[in-house]
Parts: C-alpha cells; sequence; structure tokens
C-alpha cells in the first residue's frame, strides 16, 4: 500500500542528495518551513485536491484518487551583492533545484509510495527575513490512489 509518510521519507533523501551537489553543500533538509537564515532546504504539505496526472473521473467505488501538494524551498543566504558573490549564488541555486528536479522526475513514484508526480513550474525569487535569502520553490504534486476510503 501506498504511504505519504513514506514518499515524504524518500523526498527527503532525494533533496539531501541534490542538496549536496554544490559547495558548501545543503546538509540541511526538514519537513516544515522555519524561521532560519542558512542554506536549507524546507518542504511541507500545502493542499489536497485532484491528482495531477490521473485523467479522468477521480473516485473509484471505494476510493478516492488525490493530489497532495507539496512545496519543496531551497534557501540561500545572501551577505552581499557584489558580483561574484551574486554570480555563485545564481549558478548554486539552479544546480540545487535542476538537481532536485532531476532526481524526482527520475524517481517519480518516489520509491512506489505514490503513484505518479508532478513537477510543477520553478520560481526564483527572494525573501527578507531579517536579512535577504534567494529562493527556488519547486511545487509538486503527488497522486494516490488510495488515500481516501469513501465510506457510506
Amino acid at each position: 500500500m501506498m504511504s505519504v509518510a513514506a514518499a515524504l521519507t524518500v523526498l527527503d533523501a532525494h533533496l539531501v542528495t541534490a542538496g549536496a551537489t554544490i559547495t558548501p553543500a545543503i546538509i540541511d533538509v526538514a519537513k516544515g518551513e522555519r524561521a532560519n537564515l542558512h542554506r536549507r532546504i524546507d518542504y511541507w504539505l500545502d493542499g489536497l485536491g485532484g491528482p495531477e496526472r490521473m485523467a479522468g473521473s477521480h473516485a473509484t467505488l471505494t476510493d478516492w484518487m488525490v493530489g497532495l501538494g507539496v512545496t519543496v524551498r531551497v534557501y540561500i543566504p545572501v551577505a552581499d551583492r557584489s558580483e561574484t558573490y551574486a554570480a555563485s549564488i545564481e549558478t548554486d541555486l539552479y544546480t540545487v533545484a535542476f538537481n532536485i528536479a532531476s532526481r524526482v522526475m527520475g524517481d517519480f513514484t518516489l520509491g512506489g509510495n505514490c503513484t505518479a508526480m508532478t513537477v510543477n513550474d520553478i520560481e526564483f525569487g527572494w525573501l527578507s527575513a531579517t536579512g535577504w535569502l534567494r529562493v527556488a520553490t519547486i511545487p509538486l504534486v503527488l497522486d494516490f490512489v488510495d488515500q481516501i476510503t469513501i465510506v457510506s
């Protein structure tokens, strides 16, 4: 049986591996968005709706097929805005975002723990939180067929 908890555990492992693709590596990966100002990757649940990859009816006689929204965000603090430092931040942010997308698309069932997964448009931006952070936001939708049982 597919499990949201197991799918998130596999996703966590992919995020840790992708974070290690830059120097210094992002070694802080956690569930839930935190208020820390260091290099990190956070992910959290952000919605429940229809599955992205399964067309047609979203219900069987016993189950409702769902798409579980998960947001992944990469945070890189900006110490200064010098040209060299800014260029390295952009390279690091792209590298980590690309590696996250590549890893999860290569394992789009998260080890067989969801039916399918969609990586939606990745956005890059800025966040001000007692200092500036450069961020990449990666919205995912994990599709499940057996998470909500229809009762009569």
